[in-house]
């Protein structure tokens, strides 16, 4: 499987921290990275993982974005409406490169922020994943 990129960082506190050093190139990809990385940390997002039992902070999700790995998806997994897949407790988050850029900007972050969701301990059926998208949806505006 071709890395796509690998997602990472800076260090420094300084105001470029906020923002991820990047290389890839689907643009599409970047922007909904960047997006959904502020939405999680917010706390109205949070509380998705709090509905369903998961107690996290916005540092620990900075902290799992520093270590999240994006790469091209398996054409086996990418069928039907999968955009995005990963492991519960994953590194890595599988991207379905034709299906994801389809998505509109909205569902393109709350695709990575579902997927991020399952990376930071929140399993899968249940909640169904129509369930998780939901509520990421409705809370991570």
């Amino acid at each position: 499987m071709r890395n796509l990129f690998i997602f990472a960082l800076l260090a420094s506190s300084a105001a470029a921290a906020d923002r991820p050093r990047v290389n890839l190139s689907n643009a599409g990809l970047e922007a909904s990275i960047s997006r959904a990385m502020l939405k999680a940390q917010d706390p109205a997002c949070l509380t998705t993982l709090e509905h369903f039992g998961i107690v996290t902070t916005p540092a620990n999700i900075e902290i799992k974005f520093q270590f999240l790995k994006f790469e091209v998806g398996s054409e086996k997994v990418c069928k039907g409406n999968t955009s995005a897949y990963t492991h519960r407790n994953g590194s890595t988050v599988w991207i379905c490169v034709e299906r994801f850029n389809r998505l509109h900007p909205l569902e393109a972050d709350a695709a990575i922020i579902h997927e991020l969701f399952h990376t930071v301990g929140l399993d899968e059926n249940p909640p169904t994943s129509l369930e998780i998208t939901k509520q990421v949806v409705a809370r991570c505006q």
